[in-house]
């Protein structure tokens, strides 16, 4: 959930079986090693669950964290801003979307009557076979 009036997003967990919510954690834009949570106006996750995104209006941002699937625990990760070389349209940050298939964040850009699109880098770890010569 945002919290434009605390600069924050706060995890909540979700009992499968009541639907009841449960406090787990707040990020604040004040906290050390947080960034673009000023004005935060929206939220939306990853299909996949790995990432949590939120647009930020006053910050005309959108912070990017990573997710623990296991726990719902968040981890800030990269901040996107509005003045950032090779970003524009995130004037007034106030809604986001993420495709179906988790490649692409879109966020609406108020002050910029704009939509900026965000490729979603997804880093790919593939082990090394070594083969015994015979």
């Amino acid at each position: 959930m945002a919290s434009r009036k605390d600069d924050a997003v706060t995890v909540f967990g979700r009992n499968a079986s009541t639907g009841k919510l449960t406090f787990l954690a707040v990020h604040k834009g004040a906290d050390v090693g947080v960034d673009g949570l000023n004005g935060a106006r929206a939220v939306a996750v990853n299909p996949d669950g790995s990432q949590v995104y939120v647009a930020s209006q006053y910050d005309d941002a959108l912070a990017v964290f990573g997710r623990d699937e296991s726990t719902g625990e968040l981890t800030f990760l990269e901040v996107h801003k509005d003045t950032d070389v090779g970003v524009d349209g995130l004037d007034t940050a106030d809604g986001l979307a993420v495709s179906p298939d988790g490649g692409h964040v879109y966020v609406g850009g108020y002050d910029d009557n704009a939509v900026v699109v965000f490729r979603r880098r997804v880093t790919v770890y593939l082990p090394v076979v070594l083969r015994d010569s015979l």
